[in-house]
């Protein structure tokens, strides 16, 4: 299993300092606000009472815990898939771990987002769930994105209110 790079020596072979700073403060605030909304779900999730263990049947997919990991997942996709759209080049253990849940997530947002014409047990979610050895990388790739969008907008902000003035 990948160490943790997020709170570790390995960040910066992960991004790259200024990865974000052409885009200005507009679009990383649109990719933060996506963010926000998947940690919005992230920490519901951990907030409810755990099911592990318990037999997985057709009818838990529409239960507290199901639909909030979804919404998680299927939000955080959609905050990899714009980094992916803008070019926005990830390294090193985090985009393995980008690499390693892509399809799952894209399926898992899909599904989520769109309503199957087929049937109730989505093949996009059942596939996906038969596979919940992944969930450690995903909470690692929330956790980075949560440190560089904040970074970044700490940053932006700092940069807004220029330099502080000397003491005396």
């Amino acid at each position: 299993m990948t160490r943790d790079y997020v709170d570790s020596d390995r960040w910066a072979e992960c991004v790259r300092p200024d990865l974000l700073r052409h885009l200005g403060i507009e679009k990383v605030g649109l990719l933060h606000r996506h963010w926000m909304w998947a940690e919005y779900q992230r920490a519901r999730f951990a907030e409810l009472p755990s099911e592990q263990g318990a037999e997985f049947e057709s009818w838990h997919l529409i239960r507290e815990g199901w639909s909030t990991l979804l919404l998680w997942y299927a939000l955080l996709w959609a905050v990899i898939e714009s980094f992916q759209e803008q070019g926005l080049k990830l390294e090193g253990p985090f985009q393995e771990d980008i690499e390693a849940v892509s399809a799952d997530l894209r399926d898992c947002r899909n599904a989520v987002l769109h309503v199957s014409r087929h049937a109730y047990l989505d093949r996009r979610i059942m596939t996906w769930i038969g596979r919940l050895d992944s969930a450690e990388r995903i909470r690692r790739i929330h956790r980075a994105f949560g440190r560089l969008l904040l970074e970044e907008v700490r940053r932006s902000e700092a940069l807004r209110e220029g330099p502080s003035p000397p003491s005396d």
